[in-house]
């Protein structure tokens, strides 16, 4: 009998045991699954774009912490790259002359899923165009400097572009870290395969990417006081913000 008490008592001591086992798996569980994981939120299966890094954003520095913004922003650890960085000219260059339409020549790698434009060098919508009457229907955004921005080149970029934002005020410059900011959240629309059309709701397109901070104009021609659908003026809502692009 009291072998029979001994058996049930290590019985029941077991099933105890087990039971707290079980509620702990099942407690850890649901808080893993509730947990924020930043890199889940802040990292959806990234495509890779290609960046053009030109006029005003050249600097090698610049070009630097740009990527390094982008690694940390994403989460990514070692040499995986999630951009292909090309810097103007030095990227484009054919012995002494430079050559724009090397930029086609890159985009015809099959890992590039979308071209990011800051600043727009002299005819670089020549090549994107001559990729695009190929069938590259990749999404191109355009960055831009008023003071370095022909108006000769605005029509050709606003063509090939999905959307162009570009500084409202010459005499201020977007801070590096607001451009880091776009271009992180350029790269997660590239990899959601949202579509931009040159439409009316084009518009709100751009200022959900770009966030609550910034305040959109339409771009109206000079000569022709026509309003593009796809070329933006962009002004901060902080008026505390400052700093240069070097």
């Amino acid at each position: 009998m009291a072998k029979k008490i001994t058996v049930l008592v290590l019985l029941l001591f077991f099933a105890v045991i087990l039971l707290s086992c079980t509620k702990k798996e099942t407690s850890e569980s649901s808080a893993a699954s509730t947990a924020p994981n930043t890199a889940t939120e802040n990292s959806p299966v990234l495509k890779k774009a290609a960046v053009l890094y030109g006029y005003g954003f050249n600097s090698p520095e610049f070009v630097a912490d740009s990527q390094e913004y982008l690694k940390k922003f994403f989460n990514i650890e070692g040499s995986k790259e999630i951009i292909k960085p090309l810097v103007y000219p030095d990227d484009f260059m054919s012995g002494k002359r430079i050559r724009i339409s090397r930029l086609a020549d890159y985009l015809e790698d099959p890992e590039i899923e979308g071209l990011i434009l800051l600043g727009a060098p002299e005819d670089a919508q020549r090549p994107i165009a001559t990729m695009q009457d190929k069938g590259w229907d990749k999404p191109v955004f355009s960055i831009v400097v008023t003071s370095d921005f022909e108006e000769d080149n605005a029509l050709g970029i606003e063509y090939v572009s999905s959307f162009v934002i570009e500084q409202s005020d010459v005499h201020k410059t977007i801070p590096a870290q607001d451009i880091f900011d776009i271009q992180a959240e350029a790269l997660k629309w590239i990899s959601s395969d949202v579509k931009f059309k040159k439409d009316n709701e084009l518009k709100a397109q751009v200022e959900q990417l770009l966030g609550s901070n910034w305040k959109l104009t339409y771009y109206t021609d000079i000569d022709t006081g026509i309003r593009s659908l796809n070329h933006f003026f962009i002004e901060s809502y902080v008026p505390a913000r400052v700093g240069t692009i070097e």
